[in-house]
């Protein structure tokens, strides 16, 4: 997945791989009465951090503001406050 282009030096492809740009798909809708937030997969962690942050949200997110958030989801999250409110992935409700 090409989202947030997180590793720089290419570590994060492969030869025989496939690439799916999605850096196009970048909207979020946030809900505070729901607690919830609907991020699309192009994303990055810092542009749904400040969206959430507004609405008083918080997920455990990543430590880099660049990273794509479908790529930090799928593989598993790990932010700076998941031990105490767990990976970013177990949060996950659904995909669309």
């Amino acid at each position: 997945m090409h989202g947030g282009e997180h590793s720089l030096l290419g570590y994060s492809t492969f030869d025989a791989g496939i690439v799916l740009d999605l850096s196009l798909v970048r909207s979020v809708r946030a809900a505070s009465p729901k607690r919830t937030a609907q991020p699309q997969a192009g994303l990055c962690w810092g542009e749904l951090d400040a969206v959430t942050e507004q609405h008083r949200l918080a997920l455990t997110g990543g430590q880099v503001s660049h990273t794509g958030i479908a790529a930090l989801t799928l593989r598993a999250g790990i932010g700076w406050p998941a031990r105490q409110f767990d990976l970013m992935t177990d949060h996950l409700q659904a995909v669309a």
